[in-house]
């Protein structure tokens, strides 16, 4: 069986060992997520401990290229949307197996995307959802938790996008769910949506975690330019103001020293024209 959740695979020998420091919220130090750094990452999909590395880094390639589609219309109004895309039951390709059904079914849930009148974004699919009445209501719960975490989830392929565009069920068979989670204000809204979705996706092959259709897919938005620059590290959790600082490792309690990362961004052009 080839779906297997992210971060539930062996780690290497050197993944976790060499520690830089703990970086905290300088709102919220104890209840919102900390960040814990180190000097070696193995960057591995699959490690329990590095996986976080790779969702990161796909985060941060999709907050360039879905909110850079909003810099190419200086003047619009619109807002990406974290949007949720389920299929009828008994839709014809779902059944867990192989790779080729995984294929069917992510583009599947494309083609549905765009027909409800989405423009274009970031998609993740999920393939499994957690069963009821389980104690834990994290992932990241069930991957710790559980070694054999598919006694605690079901089958339940559906789609995790960052979107442009506004849906209409009317246009779609019955059956189709879609469900708006909310508006992603901010590129930072945007990084922190993907990371979630990436948090617990599975591997599928050689099949791509995250692609990008219509107005954001790689031959409507052409990239330019990348740039690097020094910036501050927003808090992880959602729509919290805070930046990272670093944690005293003697007192444990938040210094005043702001972590610091070199931050990506880049520059698109298009020629897409919104339909109507």
């Amino acid at each position: 069986m080839p779906f297997n959740l992210v971060g539930t695979g062996e780690a290497g020998e050197w993944c976790g060992k060499v520690r830089r420091g703990t970086a905290v919220c300088n709102v919220n130090a104890w209840d919102h997520p900390k960040l814990a750094l180190r000097g070696s990452s193995c960057g591995r999909v699959e490690c329990p401990i590095c996986w976080t590395t790779w969702a990161r880094r796909g985060a941060e390639r999709a907050r360039c290229r879905v909110w850079g589609f909003r810099k190419c219309y200086p003047g619009i109004v619109h807002h990406p949307r974290h949007i949720i895309i389920s299929p009828p039951v008994g839709y014809g390709p779902i059944s867990e197996g192989t790779q080729e059904t995984a294929k069917r079914i992510r583009d599947g849930l494309i083609r549905a995307a765009k027909r409800s009148g989405l423009w274009g974004g970031s998609l993740v699919v999920h393939w499994y959802r957690m069963n009821e009445g389980i104690e834990e209501t994290r992932w990241e719960d069930v991957r710790h938790h559980h070694p054999c975490w598919r006694d605690v989830v079901h089958w339940s392929p559906h789609g995790h996008l960052a979107a442009y565009g506004r849906v209409d069920l009317g246009r779609l068979q019955p059956g189709w769910v879609v469900k708006v989670a909310r508006k992603l204000r901010d590129e930072e809204s945007v990084a922190k949506a993907v990371f979630y979705h990436l948090s617990h996706t599975c591997l599928v092959g050689g099949l791509a975690s995250l692609v990008y259709f219509g107005c954001c897919s790689t031959h409507a938005l052409r990239r330019t330019a990348v740039h690097r620059l020094s910036m501050d590290v927003p808090c992880l959790a959602e729509d919290c103001p805070g930046m990272l600082v670093w944690l005293d490792e003697e007192t444990g309690e938040p210094t005043d020293q702001l972590l610091i990362q070199k931050r990506r961004y880049e520059d698109y052009e298009t020629d897409w024209k919104a339909p109507g």
